[in-house]
């Protein structure tokens, strides 16, 4: 399902199910500006999600000879379908350079044949190990390959038509989560990734199970978020299935979100 976020520049959401896991979805967002499309992360390496995203991006009939992905993290429901969207296309693909060594390891490396060997040294049989892999949509539906991508770097421009996002590194959920930042003369939008994946998330105090640095996932947010209810900033949420933009307020020592942004 596409829905449209914002007039100028256009911004559209695509829904992209997630089935099996208690995130439910991934809002995969599309900006487009004078014949150029921006991607911003895919969804799982499953078919129900690349049906689903390939939908929405026909509907916007978008030029691949003029289209680019940009990755907010390594994580699977983000960066799972990267090299199959952009098989055999000219576009780029923009990763943090710090996410992208991890992922490296993860895909080409060591990684998991360590995190294995230490799982059987502490008493798992091989058979858990198995059922371990089966269910971690990281190892199951990871991207079908590595692939190559222009790093990015704290503070780097990326451009779509007229428009510049600056890419700004939140790590803490991932080491090099890196989020886009638009200004408009209206509004500055942020697409917050999993720094803040849904408008009920906007508490500091919820921190995911899934934070690779939780204290500096903390305070990154907090950071995000004094800078957001300051200069009301609107923060767009991957994961969240019903509120896809808001702007948030301070309230004492509390954050919360405030108006919900409406399609303009």
């Amino acid at each position: 399902m596409l829905t449209k976020i914002y007039e100028n520049p256009a911004v559209y959401r695509v829904d992209v199910p997630l089935p099996d896991n208690p995130l439910k979805n991934l809002n995969c967002y599309v900006i487009q500006d004078s014949g150029e499309t921006l991607i911003i992360d895919t969804g799982f390496n499953r078919k129900e999600c690349l049906d689903a995203l390939l939908e929405g991006l026909a509907e916007l009939d978008a030029d691949w000879e003029k289209t680019n992905l940009f990755l907010t993290h390594l994580h699977a429901d983000h960066t799972g379908l990267a090299p199959t969207l952009m098989k055999d296309k000219p576009g780029k693909m923009y990763m943090s350079r710090v996410d992208y060594a991890v992922l490296e390891g993860l895909m080409v490396g060591e990684v998991w044949k360590v995190s294995d060997a230490n799982f059987i040294a502490e008493g798992f049989t091989q058979e858990q190990i198995n059922i371990l892999h089966s269910g971690n949509p990281a190892r199951g539906f990871e991207p079908e390959c590595f692939f190559d991508v222009e790093e990015l770097e704290d503070g780097d421009v990326i451009t779509v038509g007229k428009w510049k996002f600056q890419c700004i590194l939140v790590p803490g959920h991932t080491p090099g989560q890196i989020v886009p930042y638009i200004r408009t003369p209206e509004q500055t939008f942020v697409f917050a990734g999993d720094v803040i994946p849904l408008a009920a998330s906007v508490s500091p105090e919820w921190i995911s199970a899934y934070d690779t640095f939780p204290v500096t996932s903390y305070q990154e947010k907090i950071r995000l978020l004094e800078e957001a209810a300051l200069e009301r900033q609107a923060l767009i949420y991957c994961h969240d299935a019903y509120i896809k933009c808001s702007t948030v307020k301070k309230v004492k020592d509390f954050f919360k979100k405030d108006k919900t942004i409406e399609t303009q």
